[in-house]
């Protein structure tokens, strides 16, 4: 990275940040939905890796950004979220939204195949919760690791400076 690209992409990674938690995403949600590895989102972040066209608007599509936003913040202007500021729930934004009850819980006198069912969707709503639970933990174990690792990279490059 230049000394010159530095604050460019300190505040390209600020404005994501800043997107990203208005959105309830984590950077997980946002390579996902950008088509890029977190890695490679990571290294963006961080300057170490100058985005491609195809790149930087996969990365407003996840932010839900106007095309070109990513090149306006690394002119130092501002992005442009799109006209309905957030179009769909992000997968982030679902999994903290409270479940509704489905409508299916309304059947009176149910039958005992359409119990059963219930029973068993309930039980698959519950596995889904854990495991979801258990995603949450492992990119947050990610994002620390990938902290690490960019420390790690700083001191190297530090050093070989």
């Amino acid at each position: 990275m230049s000394p010159d690209s530095a604050p460019t992409h300190a505040r390209l990674d600020a404005a994501m940040n800043k997107r990203r938690e208005a959105l309830h995403m984590t950077w997980a949600n946002v390579a996902t939905d950008a088509k890029i590895t977190v890695e490679t989102l990571r290294a963006i972040r961080r300057g170490h890796n100058q985005p491609s066209a195809l790149t930087k608007r996969g990365i407003e599509n996840a932010l839900q950004w106007e095309p070109g936003s990513v090149d306006h913040i690394l002119d130092g202007e501002e992005p442009t979220p799109v006209a309905q500021e957030i179009a769909a729930p992000t997968p982030a934004a679902e999994a903290k939204a409270p479940a509704a009850e489905p409508a299916i819980l309304e059947i009176k006198d149910p039958t005992p195949t359409e119990t059963a069912l219930l029973a068993y969707l309930a039980a698959m709503q519950q596995e889904l919760t854990n495991v979801n639970a258990k995603l949450e933990e492992q990119n947050a174990k990610v994002e620390e690791q990938g902290a690490k690792l960019d420390e790690l990279l700083e001191r190297r490059q530090r050093k070989g400076a």
